[in-house]
């Protein structure tokens, strides 16, 4: 009987940890180290109060490739635009934010929303009444 318990024991916790790896590969770890020589593709989907009082509503395709722990490069191209914007950037990450120096549109901190292995949200902004927001919905291309 002492056999049988024991079997169950470690059946169980076998059972227990098989789980917990599963969960863990396939989510994404956040972090400078893991996000290094990566790309990524999606969009990037603002809005604001413009000076004239009415809101603006703008959306453009995204390109993000991680180059190092601390630079990157992206591409946007807006509906309303012929030419893909495309800029260099520095970045870090503390905890759950991207932060984004010397980028041009993307500068700022970003709010991990949502993740998982090939995926990520970001959000840029206050959520206040007419207060800037940005969002990058990204999925993981290499």
């Amino acid at each position: 009987m002492r056999l049988v318990q024991i079997l169950l024991f470690f059946s169980l916790n076998l059972f227990l940890s098989g789980c917990d790896s599963d969960d863990h590969k396939n989510s994404l770890n956040f972090s400078a180290v893991s996000l290094k020589q990566t790309q990524w593709k999606g969009t990037f989907d603002e809005s604001y109060i413009a000076s004239f009082g009415e809101p603006v509503s703008t959306t453009a395709n995204a390109g993000i490739f991680f180059e190092s722990e601390t630079k990157g490069r992206y591409s946007l191209k807006w509906e309303t635009m012929d030419q893909p914007t495309e800029s260099t950037f520095e970045y870090r990450i503390e905890e759950k934010v991207l932060i984004v120096e010397n980028g041009g549109v993307l500068n700022g901190h970003w709010l991990l929303i949502q993740s998982d292995k090939d995926t990520m949200g970001l959000e840029k902004g206050t959520n206040g009444e007419g207060a800037y927001k940005g969002i990058l919905t990204l999925k993981r291309v290499s």
